[in-house]
């Protein structure tokens, strides 16, 4: 799922620009300190000459600056030879240092807030003195709001420079104009950074990479100018900057516009209307990401990209499109991946596509088509097109997502000729009839999502393999013993859309770490919380298939799965007993048999379950005592309720001989008013909650221009609440330094 509404997309996420190695960069200076034996030898015994000391003398000072000089890597910076210093890199001929690289390792957003990040007040200009520098890598800093020092300027021999995500303030210094011989500069995620004139940038004759996401350039109208008359530029990444469409060109430009641009990403930012025509001559482009803007036309002209590799139009909101599906796969025979996802909204027509033909490649390289909530369901064109790639060419598909449109009839056969295809959602659809067995042909399909369409008859055997399949809301009645062949299998769950939990099926097959699946996110119920997983899901050890119409006893088969930490049954018609084998879980953390109709004992011997710390039993027919044990009685008492003929400690109910019925299958049947009641109070509260949130939270999910401005004052008011907290600590630092 993208992210998306505010400035801040992605602003944690510490990822490292391309190196000078990539794109053309041309190969890195290296960091290793090895020099011929020569020259060691002589170094040995031999003073080092003025330039050296200075430079060492340079770094020392530079580390004096920051507050945490422990840390890795300045915890290294001891000894005479400066060369061996982490982060430090030198020439191996003449040993001056040429590269110096600071950046924090790589950091997901679950270990975020336990690192520590180097902190200093400002960069010490001590930098300067390294005259032979030529890589400079400062992200990840906090320099605490101080503007980008002006002596940069003078590091003339500068090739690479990185000052993304350091806390920098201001308005760009525009000294930066001076480093002729840059060919990457990358500022991204500084959200204090500010520019209103970027003729600076026309200077950097050299630049071939630009990063400055999320610095603010409203006012910069020069921006697209100063860019054109750049000749080696090939990426620009421009998402979140505020950027409209009065920064580019109107009408069609003369053929050198950005003619060498390669990638170029302008998501989450203000244009409108139609693509703008300044970018048809921007024919060596592969990489075009459009999404989170307010476009509403798809012009003819995009079908003539032909060297396009990935486009990303999703999230906006485009109401027709000149050209058709079929023309922008039948022209584009290097697309990788399409993604037209989420421009289906209620207030804006459906977007329509004409009529084309897909015979303008011999052969297609397509791994991705994502179609979700685009509203092309009733567009007979664009499901043959795919029908025709699937049986006509030999297309290496992995993702196809058609999910949330109007598609009808029976799920198609044809599916199964993607061979490679790892995920397939069709959820949310009008799919009628039986879920077909030739699903199963794919070898490598790993999430099956087939919600919210109206699906009926017996799930197919076949696919057990599946590491993720979601069925809910459809009207397929079947038994929870269809797990049965799979004891071995771990499950796992995908997303889905709706508030009801996903079946979740998955076997054990030891896949590739570049498998497309385990990018996919979902949202599952442990331990009682719905908890959000994005890149741990191949790690997700859980079984969920609450909220459907299981019928049948819980399969012995179940407790073969030694290494489950999260099984959730809840919701369903369940009955009998818990199998008597429940304790061989030992992994088992959380267990949720909640509204069944389970009956029985609790078995004494799930006491020795020293995991398990979240159990809900409530809402079944179990019956006799609670097992005794400290495991049993740190559990909440409503856990337990809601079973009438169940007794001990936690209920604060004694037992009783009579109270020992061993099926109370008939005292259910003389609950029905009871169950009726239930009914009605569920009723109650989700028509409560439906009229409360969605009448809230609706209009944030409609009103696109509310919700931008929503998430923006909040982040305003996070801003002011974080600059305010810093000034009064500065002040009381200095109050405890006085009294002192």
């Amino acid at each position: 799922m993208k992210n998306g509404g505010g400035r801040r997309g992605g602003a944690t996420s510490l990822s490292p620009v391309p190196t000078i190695g990539d794109k053309g960069f041309g190969k890195p200076p290296s960091t290793t300190t090895k020099t011929p034996t020569l020259i060691r030898r002589n170094a040995t015994t031999a003073t080092p000459s003025t330039k050296w000391r200075r430079e060492r003398l340079a770094l020392l000072k530079f580390k004096e600056s920051f507050k945490n000089t422990s840390q890795e890597p300045l915890g290294s910076w001891e000894g005479s030879d400066c060369c061996k210093w982490k982060g430090v890199g030198c020439d191996p001929i003449t040993t001056h240092v040429i590269k110096l690289d600071l950046r924090p390792p790589p950091i997901t957003p679950i270990f975020l807030y336990n690192y520590h990040f180097l902190e200093a007040e400002n960069v010490n200009p001590s930098l300067s003195e390294l005259e032979h520098m030529n890589y400079l890598d400062l992200s990840g800093i906090n320099f605490h709001s101080s503007p980008i020092p002006e002596f940069l300027g003078s590091m003339r021999r500068l090739r690479y420079l990185n000052l993304s995500f350091s806390h920098f303030g201001g308005r760009i210094t525009h000294h930066l104009g001076n480093l002729s011989s840059l060919r990457a500069l990358d500022l991204s995620y500084n959200l204090e950074l500010y520019d209103d004139d970027m003729s600076w940038i026309s200077k950097l004759s050299s630049l071939k990479y630009l990063a400055l996401n999320g610095v603010y350039l409203q006012k910069a109208y020069n921006l697209f100018q100063v860019l054109s008359d750049l000749p080696s530029l090939s990426l620009a990444y421009l998402s979140s900057c505020g950027i409209t469409n009065i920064h580019i060109p109107r009408g069609i430009v003369n053929s050198t516009f950005l003619a060498n641009i390669e990638v170029l990403k302008l998501q989450q930012n203000a244009l409108q209307g139609s693509i703008l025509d300044a970018f048809q001559n921007m024919t060596s482009l592969q990489d075009l990401d459009l999404s989170w803007n307010s476009l509403s036309l798809i012009p003819h002209w995009l079908a003539n990209l032909h060297s396009l590799v990935h486009v990303d139009l999703s999230e906006n909101y485009f109401k027709s499109s000149e050209v058709s599906i079929e023309s922008i796969l039948g022209s584009m025979c290097s697309l990788i991946s399409l993604d037209l996802s989420d421009n289906y909204h209620e207030l804006v027509p459906s977007l329509k596509f004409g009529h084309g033909n897909l015979s303008g490649c011999t052969r297609y390289v397509l791994e991705e088509l994502l179609l979700r909530q685009s509203g092309v369901g009733d567009s007979l064109p664009t499901w043959q097109t795919i029908s025709t790639m699937a049986q006509k060419y030999d297309v290496p598909q992995e993702i196809l997502d058609l999910g949330g449109n109007q598609f009808s009839g029976i799920i198609p056969s044809w599916i199964q000729n993607f061979q490679e295809l790892q995920v397939l959602r069709l959820s949310h659809n009008l799919f009628t009839s039986e879920i077909p067995s030739s699903l199963c042909q794919p070898t490598f399909l790993q999430i099956l999502d087939l919600a919210g369409n109206k699906l009926s008859g017996l799930i197919p055997h076949c696919i057990y393999h599946l590491t993720s399949m979601t069925i809910d809301k459809n009207t397929i009645p079947y038994p929870i013993d269809f797990i049965a062949p799979t004891p071995t299998i771990v499950f796992s769950s995908p997303p889905s859309p709706s508030p009801m939990a996903p079946i979740a099926v998955a076997d054990s097959p030891i896949a590739s770490s570049d498998d497309q699946w385990k990018n996919e996110g979902t949202k599952q119920v442990l331990k009682g919380l719905e908890l959000d997983y994005t890149k741990t899901l191949e790690y997700l050890v859980n079984f969920d298939l609450s909220h459907n119409n299981l019928v049948g006893s819980i399969p012995e088969g179940l407790t073969c799965l030694s290494g489950l930490i999260g099984l959730n049954l809840s919701h369903n018609n369940l009955s009998g007993k818990i199998p008597s084998k429940m304790e061989d879980m030992k992994s088992l953390e959380s267990m949720d048999l909640s509204s069944n109709n389970l009956y029985g004992p609790i078995p004494p011997t799930m006491s020795t379950m020293t995991f398990l710390s979240h159990l809900n039993l409530s809402n079944n027919n179990f019956s006799g005592p609670i097992p005794n044990g400290p495991q049993f009685s740190s559990y909440d008492p409503s856990s337990f309720s809601e079973n009438p003929y169940l007794c001990g400690d936690p209920l604060g109910k004694a037992c009783s001989p009579i109270i020992q019925p061993e099926n109370p299958v008939n005292v259910e049947d003389g609950d029905n008013d009871e169950r009726k009641d239930k009914v009605l109070l569920y009723f109650v509260v989700h028509l409560g909650f439906i009229t409360g949130f969605w009448g809230s939270i609706g209009v944030l999910m409609y009103k696109r221009n509310w919700r931008h401005a929503c998430f923006r004052r909040v982040e305003n008011l996070a801003d002011i609440l974080y600059v305010e907290t810093m000034i009064r600590m500065a002040r009381l630092k200095k109050m405890i330094k006085k009294t002192q």
